[in-house]
This record gives C-alpha cells, sequence and structure tokens, in this order.
C-alpha cells in the first residue's frame, strides 16, 4: 500500500488484490499502518535487538497492547522488529509523542496502561 500510494502501480494492483483476502480488522490495521507511515533514514536491525535482560518484558508488553490497540499484527515473543518498530512509531504518533519506534518510558507506561 506504500509503495502504491509513492506511485508504485504494480504495488498498488498487487496491494488492491490482498483487500478481499483480508479481515475487516486485518484491513483497518493495514489501512492505519500504511497512512501512519512516514520514510525515515534506513534502520539496522542490530539496534532492535534486546539490549539488556528487562527489554524482552518490556517488548511483550508493546506487543500485547499494540495487538489489541489493533497496531501490531505479529508475534507476541517479546523480540523487537521491523514490524513492531512500524507499530510503536504509529502509536506514538497518534499518541502525540515523539515517534522514535522506541520502547521508552513514557511509551510504555501508556501501553502498559492500555494492556490492561
Amino acid at each position: 500500500m506504500i509503495a502504491g500510494r509513492a506511485g508504485d502501480p504494480t504495488a498498488r494492483s498487487r496491494a488492491n488484490a490482498l483487500r478481499p483476502q483480508l479481515t475487516a480488522e486485518a484491513l483497518q490495521t493495514a489501512d492505519r499502518s500504511a497512512q501512519a507511515f512516514r520514510a525515515q533514514a534506513p534502520v539496522q536491525t542490530a539496534s532492535l535487538a534486546p539490549t539488556n535482560t528487562g527489554a524482552a518484558g518490556d517488548f511483550g508488553t508493546a506487543q500485547q497492547a499494540l495487538s489489541q490497540l489493533g497496531y501490531y499484527q505479529g508475534p507476541r515473543d517479546g523480540v523487537a522488529s521491523p514490524a513492531l518498530r512500524l507499530a510503536i512509531a504509529a502509536y506514538q504518533r497518534d499518541q502525540g509523542l515523539p515517534a522514535s519506534g522506541e520502547v521508552d518510558s513514557q511509551t510504555l507506561g501508556r501501553l502498559a496502561g492500555s494492556a490492561r
């Protein structure tokens, strides 16, 4: 959807062909994610790995809450991923927070309240 909106006719065609195969919830999440997408500098995958033992719990909390809120549709395994980072950034934008894509204390606090 993102590439299609950027002018790629093949991507637009393929995205439109997939739409009927998605559930209403998945379609809403895909639309929301594509709308929230903002191009950024490339992300180094290594920077997404947990840097301490407490981070995995933070990622798990984020995955759980973002899944419930419709921002994230990936595994709830406590592991950071590019999809999780995009979901966090979209949530942060919607909450008026700096859209870093990182699980910072302010974002985690809001997400922890949402996951209850």
